[in-house]
């Protein structure tokens, strides 16, 4: 099988790991890894990442949410998470019948529901996840879609300011 045409990790411009949402990549990307509490009806992956999903707290208040989603990475690796995650993609290509050396290519991308945007409303927790990473491996973790058949990097209208909920988070 060949891989479609997407990025892969040889691309200069590929990231390791970006973050997306379920409305802007195809559930058949490779690379797509659920870091939320659920998945949206008929959406399938088999990557699922658990420890990264705010269970139990997604409702809570801004501040408890804040602090308890700060104890939930502080408890991790950001090397493993970043570890576990290149993992889960390259397994799932596989199992979706890519040769290990294409599979390798698909770089994972952290979803969630929340759609990318300015400001404190569109507050997601896989941007505080993109910026712990970022923060502790010295990575870029960019924000990306799907559009022609080829995974492109986010661009927003505006620049996205760092919202109230990212500046509270001390990383």
């Amino acid at each position: 099988m060949n891989a479609p045409n997407l990025l892969s990790i040889a691309d200069p411009i590929c990231p390791v790991v970006a973050t997306s949402n379920y409305k802007s990549l195809p559930h058949s990307y490779p690379g797509a890894v659920s870091i939320s509490c659920s998945m949206p009806r008929g959406y399938s992956t088999s990557s699922v990442y658990k420890k990264l999903a705010p269970m139990g707290f997604k409702n809570a208040p801004m501040p408890e949410y804040l602090s308890r989603f700060t104890a939930l990475l502080a408890a991790l690796d950001p090397a493993e998470v970043l570890a576990d995650l290149q993992a889960l993609a390259l397994r799932r290509a596989v199992q979706m019948g890519y040769p290990e050396d294409q599979a390798a290519g698909f770089p994972p991308v952290m979803l969630c529901f929340e759609s990318p945007g300015n400001g404190p409303a569109n507050f997601c927790h896989r941007q505080l996840v993109a910026a712990w990473l970022e923060e502790h491996l010295g990575i870029e973790v960019p924000e990306v879609t799907a559009r022609d058949g080829q995974l492109k990097l986010y661009v927003p209208r505006k620049t996205k300011p760092v919202t109230e909920a990212q500046d509270a988070l001390a990383l």
